[in-house]
């Protein structure tokens, strides 16, 4: 893993979309942090400065190269300290996973969430009401 055809030279690997094998390797790659949803609203997900982007609104405004690019070789996400340090990107799937998965996924989040807003989920996180408080917000 991480490199590509591109980058020896070659044309760019292609691969027959399949929904099936996209949506498998968003739940087990992506949701954790995007949600089903893809909002980003997940509590990890909430975590995160910034935001993981709300994938309803970024992937209808990039080309599948940028996505590729993307997924490839992370987002900038600055101020995250980890051990051992990753430096400024985070989450470069070229190391996890092969070219051939990464352009599924693609495919997958063109067909899942590439027409551009559609409405609202509900949310991944939702809290009700404040824990340990009685009704009328007193302990």
């Amino acid at each position: 893993m991480g490199f590509d055809n591109a980058d020896l030279g070659e044309p760019a690997l292609t691969v027959t979309p399949s929904a099936a094998i996209g949506a498998k390797l968003y739940r087990d790659e992506c949701v954790f942090c995007h949600a089903a949803g893809g909002r980003g609203d997940t509590p990890v997900g909430l975590e995160y400065d910034p935001r993981p982007p709300d994938l309803n609104l970024v992937v209808a405004q990039r080309s599948d190269a940028e996505l590729f690019q993307a997924i490839s070789d992370g987002m900038v996400t600055p101020g995250i300290d980890t051990s051992p340090p990753v430096g400024a990107r985070w989450h470069a799937f070229r190391l996890y996973l092969d070219e051939a998965d990464r352009r599924q996924l693609v495919a997958y989040l063109r067909l899942e969430f590439g027409q551009g807003r559609r409405p609202a989920p509900p949310p991944a996180t939702t809290l009700s009401r404040a824990p340990n408080l009685k009704p009328g917000g007193r302990r």
